[in-house]
């Protein structure tokens, strides 16, 4: 294909899209639930323009202390349960059809509230989320245990403390 020419359109049938599940390290015990990210549109699916992820989060989701991203914005479209949100200072609690624009250099949190396993539809863009997230999932306890590693990993997938 050439620059010149349109980019593909793409059918995905529920179910059909490339996922992972990963169960968040800070979490004790081997009863932790995990949160499920499929991949709705990948970077190759767009011409890198953006990805869209399906995410089930656990109910003992919480991303704190947070974080940045220098590159990408994130949009979170909440499709059920609650999460609440803190965007630069500003907290709020999102539900059903609510969502929050996270731009470039921007620090966010989530974490999840209440009893239900939220479902969040995110859209990264440019795309590519779903690459360090299929090498997040693989990490092992060696390499999350070193800090050189990980802040090397995260520079590397433009998520900074």
């Amino acid at each position: 294909m050439s620059a010149h020419d349109p980019t593909p359109h793409v059918f995905r049938k529920a179910g059909t899209a490339d996922f992972v599940t990963a169960i968040d390290a800070t979490v004790a015990g081997s009863d932790a639930e995990p949160d499920r990210y499929e991949f709705v549109l990948k970077h190759e699916d767009t011409q890198s323009r953006y990805s869209m992820i399906d995410m089930v989060l656990s109910r003992t989701f919480d991303s704190a202390p947070g974080h940045s991203h220098r590159q990408h914005s994130e949009t979170f479209y909440m499709v059920s349960g609650e999460m609440e949100w803190t965007v630069e200072g500003e907290t709020q609690i999102l539900g059903p059809g609510d969502l929050v624009f996270v731009p470039p250099f921007a620090h966010h949190i989530g974490r999840t509230v209440g009893d239900e396993s939220p479902r969040v539809l995110l859209i990264w863009e440019p795309a590519g989320w779903e690459v360090g997230m299929v090498e997040s999932a693989g990490l092992t306890a060696e390499q999350r245990a070193d800090s050189e590693f990980m802040a090397e990993f995260r520079v590397r997938n433009d998520t900074y403390l």
